[in-house]
């Protein structure tokens, strides 16, 4: 993914906001900041707590997750796995059309 960002930036139909979520050692993705780092993630980050609260709140699932905010703070869309830049982009401008 974040070739595709570099490569193209990103979407300007929406703000992309990425959150590390999973910190506790018994998560498939522990530690988050080294994929973070491995990866030069480059976009806005927020970290969650330990209780998961960002994650709880979106109904996180599975990793990768995504979740579609709309202008008036409601999630419109969530889903999990890997997204090509195309479907990002389709994401982005749903969200800008909603």
């Amino acid at each position: 993914m974040q070739p595709y960002f570099d490569n193209n930036g990103f979407p300007a139909a929406a703000d992309f906001i990425s959150v590390s979520t999973g910190t506790q050692e018994n998560r498939v993705n522990y530690p988050p900041n080294l994929w973070l780092e491995s990866e030069g993630w480059t976009a806005p980050l927020i970290v969650d707590d330990e209780h998961g609260s960002v994650a709880n709140a979106f109904g996180l699932s599975a990793y990768p997750f995504w979740a579609g905010v709309d202008g008036s703070g409601r999630v419109v869309f969530r889903t999990t796995g890997t997204l090509s830049g195309g479907q990002i982009e389709d994401l982005a401008q749903a969200l800008a059309d909603n």
